[in-house]
């Protein structure tokens, strides 16, 4: 039996689904579908689980979460994996280091809202305890039973914890909790612990918060910026507990502001996780449906300065003069996740507050890429099968781990052959569970206003950049004279800008003009900036280009700059970060293999309940595993994201598939064939001496939009041989696979393989 994703239900569901804002954990498609059944969007007799479907038909990419930290030239995970990585190189070194986090419990109230137009909105709460538990033909739902700030508290940074069902009797417990899984992924050397507040409710409804300005991008942007939420819960909290000791929670030094060492004060709020009343909006939002708040890590920007370090953020009311700089303690970053949210969406958002970005891809099948379930970064957050899906979810990749300092892999040189055991990656000790394969760099050319024969200025391009052109020395401004320049931009729209900015000391700016979007047709007009407020003075002149952590489009080029038709020349010009180039752009870039041997042992386990929808039953999943062996990961610094569907074949963190033809289905007698979901392509990824087994999944045609019933993943035979010569990629299947660097002589085999190690054989020597 197959189905037809009907037309009218795909806009019923695209009505309510949205993308995944950057930073954020992935849709789950199986909950969204629920929560519309609830609602009553979906008839109890339509085809329950039609969401996937309607994010593959969206190009779903959101305008991202601008993340800034206070200082943007040094990332937090950058300093924990320093920090982390001395320690485990140590093998005296037996301190495990523990993060202190705060949790604020937070609850909505019913008071109007302040301004917009809330019609269509839901205008009340939620409060906590109103999250429906799931029906009793549910195999997918996580459902702990218990909202208390013990819930949480155990969860979180307990060693196991309680799981009830709806009349309150205990059905069993659950040791994956953030505290054990960060102790695992970290072989020992870190972990979490942390106070949960009791609730405090707001005055406004959560839709304040969370209602989206476009029912097709969830951004929680209707209103303003969603983390007014963050700051709304500390002003409450605060206010209801004076003489909070908040300078506990402060004990880090991610972004250098106080010196070089990591473990020490900076003035600013280390980890505040949220936790709001109600369910997640990538979980299809409950009662509250597009009104939810969509999980999410970002910071608060109530002031873009004036902190420590003169970073951005709320000075937390209560604390003047305390910090290790005098001007209070602060918060700026911060993750929120909902009433009932798993495991598996607190540790992958903590992740993005130690630095790791998304794995999974926003553009091709949202959710999905070649990362699949194989890392809590991708889909793999969502695993679990006991306590529901997202109970107890996948590890790290080899590569999450080495960013973070938790793992220090042995590296084979160009020119160099090796043979390296590998523990197991969830067992195993932190020096030998994981193996780097040094590539040579990547040229990377982009084509920006082309080539003429002159030099340009330009910005670079990348996230989190704040670079800056600007004179050496003042330039006189005439009567009637104006600056000038010609431009080319390509600056994502609305969250980065290129600013035009004047000053008369060098030190305090006013900008003139702002850029933002695309303008890559009028490279030879001549732009004007009038310099009226100017006349009889000198001014310095910069250019300052600033992005954020989501999406890097091209940049921005700017030449022939000039006052009053005299050119100013580029000797007067110093540059923080741009460069000059003719119109193209050519970047070297590090890129590597790295690999680790994956097992069914500790979260690892999770890999045997990896799913799909079961599109006959209402929340019901198949459950179908991934196979043992040694997962490779394809990594070039270039791209910094897994949008397979923007760019097939590459990405940030490509898993290389051992067995890359893809698989698919013949259905309609023959008349149709269709291919496998990419996640549940590389279930066979690993390298082995091990045969793969078939299983009965659900097949989905998503491009055709057919829900065609139950067949056969076909078994294969051992791959032990990855070679560079040979394909990783085919169109067939274009979001599946990896386009790897062929013929620079890269070799690894698998030689032997038991419980306890995994041999490989490594030929780096082209």
């Amino acid at each position: 039996m197959r189905k037809i994703l009907s037309g009218a239900v795909l806009v019923l569901l695209l009505t309510l689904l949205a993308a995944a804002p950057a930073l954020a954990v992935p849709p789950n498609e199986i909950l969204i579908a629920r929560n519309l059944q609830r609602l009553g969007v979906i008839p109890p007799y339509a085809p329950p689980r039609m969401a996937q479907a309607a994010l593959r038909a969206l190009d779903p990419r959101a305008p991202a979460y601008p993340v800034k930290a206070p200082v943007a030239r040094q990332t937090g995970g950058k300093a924990l994996g320093r920090y982390l990585r001395a320690a485990v190189v140590d093998p005296s070194a037996t301190t495990t280091y523990t993060s202190n986090c705060l949790v604020l419990l937070v609850e909505f109230g019913d008071d109007p809202w302040p301004g917009g137009d809330p019609t269509g909105h839901v205008l009340a709460g939620p409060e906590h305890g109103s999250v429906p538990p799931p029906y009793p033909d549910d195999n997918a739902t996580f459902w702990p039973g218990d909202f208390s700030p013990m819930h949480y508290q155990q969860m979180l940074f307990g060693n196991s914890y309680p799981i009830y069902d709806e009349y309150g009797a205990r059905r069993g417990t659950s040791d994956a909790t953030m505290r054990n899984y960060y102790l695992e992924m970290s072989h020992g050397t870190f972990t979490v612990s942390g106070e949960v507040a009791d609730w405090v409710r707001l005055d406004l409804p959560e839709s304040w918060y969370g209602a989206d300005s476009d029912p097709w991008n969830s951004v929680d942007d209707l209103t303003g910026p969603v983390w007014r939420v963050a700051r709304d819960a500390v002003l409450k909290f605060a206010a209801e507990h004076p003489g909070f000791d908040w300078a506990q929670y402060d004990q880090e030094n991610p972004w250098g502001i106080t010196g070089d060492r990591f473990d020490q004060p900076d003035g600013y709020i280390d980890h505040l996780i949220l936790i709001h009343a109600g369910s997640d909006q990538s979980a299809g939002g409950g009662a509250e449906g597009d009104d939810a708040i969509w999980a999410h890590s970002w910071g608060i920007y109530e002031n873009t300065s004036g902190g420590p370090g003169d970073g951005a953020g709320m000075m937390i009311p209560g604390t003047e003069g305390q910090g290790p700089q005098g001007k209070g303690i602060w918060v700026f970053n911060y993750t929120i996740n909902p009433e009932d949210g798993d495991v598996g969406v607190f540790c992958h958002e903590f992740g993005h507050d130690l630095g790791l970005p998304d794995e999974y891809d926003y553009v091709g099948y949202p959710g999905d890429s070649t990362s699949g379930f194989w890392t809590l970064m991708g889909s793999g957050s969502w695993l679990g099968r006991e306590w529901g899906i997202g109970s107890a979810p996948a590890p790290m990749n080899a590569w999450d781990k080495y960013a973070l300092g938790f793992v220090a892999p042995k590296t084979v040189k160009r020119g160099k052959t090796a043979t390296v055991t590998l523990q197991p990656a969830a067992t195993g000790s932190a020096t030998r569970t994981a193996v780097k394969v040094a590539l040579p760099k990547a040229k990377h050319s982009t084509t920006l206003s082309g080539r003429d024969g002159a030099l340009e200025w330009y910005s670079t391009k990348g996230n989190d950049l704040d670079v800056s052109l600007r004179t050496k020395t003042p330039v006189p401004v005439a009567a009637g004279a104006a600056l000038t320049f010609r431009t080319w931009y390509d600056i994502e729209p609305d969250y980065d800008f290129g600013y035009v900015d004047v000053s008369t000391d060098g030190s305090t700016w006013t900008t003139l003009e702002t850029f933002t979007g695309t303008d890559r047709d009028h490279w030879a007009d001549t732009r004007t900036v009038g310099l009226a407020a100017y006349e009889g003075q000198s001014v310095y002149v910069r250019f300052r280009y600033v992005t954020d952590s989501g999406v890097a489009y091209d940049g921005w080029e700017v030449t022939d700059i000039g006052i009053g038709g005299t050119a100013i020349p580029v000797s007067n010009f110093t540059s923080d970060g741009w460069v000059r180039i003719d119109g193209v752009y050519t970047q070297y870039t590090d890129r590597y293999y790295i690999a680790e041997y994956r097992t069914y042992d500790g979260f690892d386990k999770g890999l045997r309940n990896c799913y799909q929808w079961d599109y006959d039953y209402y929340s019901w999943v198949d459950w179908f595993s991934y196979n043992r062996g040694l997962l490779l990961i394809y990594r070039d610094t270039f791209w910094e994201d897994n949008d397979n569907g923007a760019h097939p074949g590459r990405g940030g963190w490509m898993v290389v598939d051992a067995r890359p033809l893809p698989d698919g289905v013949a259905y309609d007698g023959g008349a149709s064939y269709g291919y496998w979901r990419p996640r549940i392509q590389v279930r066979d990824a690993c390298f082995s001496l091990k045969p793969t087994r078939s299983q009965s999944v659900y097949f989905v045609d998503y491009d055709a939009g057919m829900a065609v019933g139950e067949r056969v993943l076909p078994g294969k035979l051992a791959q032990p041989v990855f070679d560079d010569s040979r394909q990783y990629y085919y169109d067939e299947a274009p979001l599946a696979g990896t386009k790897i660097p062929r013929n620079l002589g890269v070799r690894i085999k698998v030689k032997a393989m038991t419980a306890d190690g995994l041999t490989v054989w490594i030929d780096n020597v082209k």
